[in-house]
């Protein structure tokens, strides 16, 4: 038995380039005091720190996108609820 192909029209459609999806990034921290506040920043070095200006109290950011396309790494640190800086963290993005 032999089936007739079948035929798909498309209509009114638009082809466009992917649309970039803003930086996102969430960490976890643990210390005996608390943590407090962040600070972090998005750059194209390997190993930045991040000034002591915190950006807030929640583990996440939320950034716009890159002004040039390329390898960028997100750097964050933690300051505790006695006022220390830890280590900061780099991650590739």
């Amino acid at each position: 038995m032999c089936s007739q192909p079948s035929r798909v029209y498309l209509d009114n459609f638009a082809l466009t380039a992917p649309a970039p999806t803003p930086p996102s990034f969430t960490w976890q921290t643990v210390d005996a005091t608390g943590i407090a506040e962040h600070s972090y920043v998005l750059d194209r070095s390997t190993d930045t720190a991040p000034d002591a200006q915190p950006e807030g109290k929640e583990a996440k950011a939320l950034l716009p996108q890159p002004s040039e396309p390329g390898q960028w790494f997100f750097h964050v640190r933690s300051r505790d609820g006695a006022g220390n800086w830890g280590r900061t963290a780099h991650y590739p993005y």
